[in-house]
């Protein structure tokens, strides 16, 4: 769009910055999304955002858990593109510990404020863990 004159992804500085870089290839992006997937304790193979919601849509598990899952993959990526406008508008520094922090903090708040009515124990315990 021309906003910025260099092309280079600014969370890594490796590699040229495009959509499908800044969200999916990104070394950055990367390891937040393992550290998130690790928090989650899922141990899905997939490393890219949309295989991770196909692997949601087909996982055996509660809706309340899909929904969470599911909305720490949104929240990462909301995460990661603040960062990134952060980075180019006022030149802050990206630490990717307070990204990961930042994501799970965002996800936990988020979901609190839209508890569903109905959760099973199990899946109460699950959350209150993370």
């Amino acid at each position: 769009m021309g906003i910025s004159g260099e092309d280079h992804c600014v969370l890594c500085y490796q590699y040229k910055e495009t959509c499908y870089h800044l969200f999916f290839e990104c070394p950055v992006d990367a390891g937040c999304l393992q550290a998130i997937k690790e928090w989650l304790q899922w141990h899905a193979a997939a490393t890219s955002p949309p295989r991770l919601i196909r692997w949601i849509g087909r996982a055996k598990m509660s809706k309340f858990k899909k929904q969470v899952l599911a909305a720490s993959i949104a929240g990462l990526v909301y995460t990661l593109w603040r960062a990134r406008n952060s980075k180019i508008w006022e030149e802050t520094q990206v630490d990717i510990d307070r990204l990961i922090q930042q994501a799970k903090l965002t996800v936990k708040q988020r979901i609190t404020l839209c508890w569903p009515k109905k959760v099973k124990d199990m899946d109460k315990e699950w959350f209150q863990k993370l």
